[in-house]
């Protein structure tokens, strides 16, 4: 676990444009384009809800009149329901509150260690020992960042473990990301988000308006211009 910034990297990227290089990983569709079969189907893997949203999908895009259909209203009330209810949930389940200055603060600390250049290598070496295999990424990203997060998580007040790792990235995405429509994002927070999956995720690209932002705001960094370099960031 490697507390990305507490959001979902697709949405990010959705919430910035639609022209970002890796968008076709993202999008079911595009306006006026076909439904994309492949991602479609791999959201129809995840379950019988998912499956559910899918048909629905799938329905809407033959309805040339561009109506929304009985079946697809009863489908957006339901989801609203259950997106409420759990949002209330998950809001009483955290046990630490976070203000939104310690987020940006804690977000900073994290960029700072993982721009440090010896753990760009570390993890850029890593990546490339783990020959495209997910687990042994994901594996290989939880092993190297966690010794960085410890100190974090204790100075904001988490339990100096992976358990206080995750508390922290439960409290982060409740307050501030879920159950929020990407344009409700907090832009500061997002831009730390994106930036913090891409260091920690050698084989991401950054969106152009994350890297202008990054290089700007932290152009006192030590460091930082080595790690623009190394993953050929525009500076």
């Amino acid at each position: 676990m490697y507390l990305e910034g507490a959001v979902c990297p697709d949405l990010v990227h959705r919430q910035m444009d639609a022209q970002h290089p890796d968008r076709e990983k993202h999008w079911v569709s595009f306006p006026g384009l076909r439904l994309q079969s492949e991602v479609l189907e791999r959201v129809r893997s995840q379950g019988q809800w998912w499956r559910q949203i899918v048909s629905a999908i799938e329905k809407e895009s033959s309805n040339h009149l561009g109506k929304a259909s009985a079946n697809y209203k009863e489908l957006q009330e339901q989801m609203t329901a259950e997106r409420t209810k759990t949002a209330k949930l998950c809001e009483k389940s955290v046990e630490k509150k976070m203000t939104r200055k310690e987020c940006i603060a804690l977000h900073d600390d994290l960029l700072e260690a993982y721009m440090n250049k010896d753990f760009q290598d570390k993890i850029k070496a890593a990546w490339a020992a783990a020959d495209g295999n997910n687990a042994k990424q994901q594996k290989a990203k939880r092993q190297l960042c966690l010794p960085l997060q410890l100190p974090i998580m204790a100075k904001y007040g988490f339990e100096a473990s992976e358990k206080g790792v995750f508390a922290c990235l439960w409290a982060v995405r409740t307050t501030f990301f879920n159950f929020k429509r990407p344009e409700e994002f907090d832009r500061e927070l997002t831009l730390r988000a994106a930036l913090l999956d891409f260091l920690v995720s050698p084989g991401h690209s950054l969106h152009p308006e994350v890297a202008q932002w990054a290089v700007q705001h932290y152009a006192a960094t030590p460091g930082a211009g080595a790690v623009w370099k190394m993953r050929k960031v525009q500076t």
